[in-house]
C-alpha cells in the first residue's frame, strides 16, 4: 500500500515543529542561564545547599509549564515567537529579582 504525503501539509508541520523546538530552546537556555547565576548565591552552608536545590525544582517546573504552554499555545494556532517574548520579559524580571535577593543576602 501506498501512502501519499501532501507536500505542502508536511513542510507546513515541519515548520511547526520547528516554530515549537526554538520556542523551547529559547526558554531552555534562558531557564539554564537562571539556574547558572543561582549558583551559589545562597552560600555555602547546607541551608544554601537546600534553598539551591529548591529553586532548581522550581526551575524544572518552570520548563514543564513551558513546554506544556508552548504546545498549547501552538495547538491553538496562536504565535509562538510572541509567545517566546512574553517569557523572555518574564525570565528577565526573575533574573532582576534573583539578582536583587543575590546583593541583599551578600552572595
Amino acid at each position: 500500500m501506498t501512502v501519499r504525503h501532501n507536500p505542502d501539509e508536511v513542510e507546513a508541520q515541519g515548520r511547526k515543529l520547528t516554530e515549537t523546538a526554538e520556542a523551547i530552546n529559547v526558554a531552555v537556555d534562558l531557564l539554564r542561564d537562571t539556574a547558572a547565576a543561582l549558583e551559589g548565591c545562597f552560600g555555602d552552608g547546607e541551608i544554601g545547599r537546600i534553598m539551591q536545590e529548591q529553586h532548581a525544582e522550581v526551575l524544572d517546573t518552570a520548563l514543564n509549564v513551558f513546554y506544556e504552554s508552548a504546545l498549547g499555545v501552538k495547538e491553538a494556532g496562536g504565535d509562538l515567537e510572541e509567545f517566546a517574548q512574553t517569557w523572555r520579559k518574564a525570565d528577565g524580571s526573575a533574573a532582576r529579582d534573583f539578582g536583587r535577593l543575590r546583593d541583599e543576602t551578600g552572595g
